[in-house]
């Protein structure tokens, strides 16, 4: 009752809907400009919700190309809201051919589940640089389109298409490049036994050579530890895609290190990778 009356808001009313219901909510952007909002299910999209009334009042906010403003915020998902304004401006932004990211600096606790036409303009946007496409909002979007291509709300070719937008990345941000990794392995070890597999690796060479050619094997003078684990992610993927000068590499340096590891010692972030692409050879001897 104190934060009520403080904001002037019902604050009660607004959580109790949080608070009773399991799970959080997903907007989901249509072909012909609605929206729909859903519970969303890590395991999968066609779970049905038994009848329930589904009711979360979400507040969406916008970032618009060529445009610093954040629009919003429009209270969706309940009774009497605001989702028909929310749908005109969304339909504007399209027809102008822009690309639009909701929860700007992603602030609210929802998923966004956009168009295939709009994931394609919005990984045109995901360098960094662009204006008013934040390293928050790099990484929510990565986020949200691999959950949504996993649990089946989209297509995952959506989120690949994103993450090939990264080979041309010159600044790779420590968050965004953890998610990216950790999404992609997650894919590697579906994929594996699929006859795709060797487009995929390939896929995953070109996407992650570029920084680690930058980030190299060792660190530099003043380099913040955050790097070091990024490197590591890096050389793991790169290690998975099969990418032969990085696996000489790691093999070289794993024998240096049986050899004598106080003459040649592998920093903590390396030791695992290393250790984990030495045993995978031996097994495959």
């Amino acid at each position: 009752s104190a934060l009520s009356e403080v904001s002037n808001i019902d604050v009660g009313s607004l959580m109790s809907s949080w608070t009773s219901q399991v799970g959080f909510p997903l907007i989901l952007l249509e072909d012909d400009g609605r929206i729909s909002i859903k519970r969303y299910r890590a395991h999968g999209a066609n779970n049905e919700d038994d009848g329930e009334a589904l009711l979360w009042p979400i507040p969406v906010t916008a970032i618009v190309e060529g445009d610093s403003k954040v629009y919003g915020p429009w209270v969706v998902g309940r009774h009497d809201d605001d989702s028909l304004a929310l749908t005109r401006n969304l339909k504007e932004w399209d027809l102008d051919g822009k690309w639009f990211k909701l929860n700007a600096s992603q602030t609210g606790f929802y998923r966004v589940g956009y168009t295939s036409k709009q994931w394609r303009r919005l990984a045109k946007a995901m360098p960094p640089g662009v204006d008013a496409i934040s390293a928050a909002d790099r990484l929510g979007l990565l986020s949200d389109s691999f959950a949504m291509g996993k649990a089946g709300y989209s297509c995952i070719t959506d989120s690949l298409r994103l993450a090939h937008s990264y080979s041309e990345h010159d600044i790779a941000e420590y968050a965004v490049w953890q998610e990216l990794a950790e999404n992609l392995l997650s894919l590697a070890s579906l994929y594996r036994s699929e006859p795709f597999y060797n487009k995929f690796q390939k896929m995953l060479r070109t996407i992650f050579i570029k920084q680690f050619q930058k980030l190299g094997w060792e660190s530099t003078l003043g380099e913040s530890k955050r790097m070091g684990t990024l490197r590591g992610s890096i050389v793991r993927v790169l290690g998975v895609a099969g990418d032969q000068e990085v696996l000489s590499e790691a093999l070289r340096r794993f024998r240096l290190y049986v050899e004598d590891c106080k003459a040649h010692p592998i920093s903590g972030d390396m030791r695992s990778i290393i250790f984990g692409i030495a045993m995978k050879k031996r097994s495959e001897e």
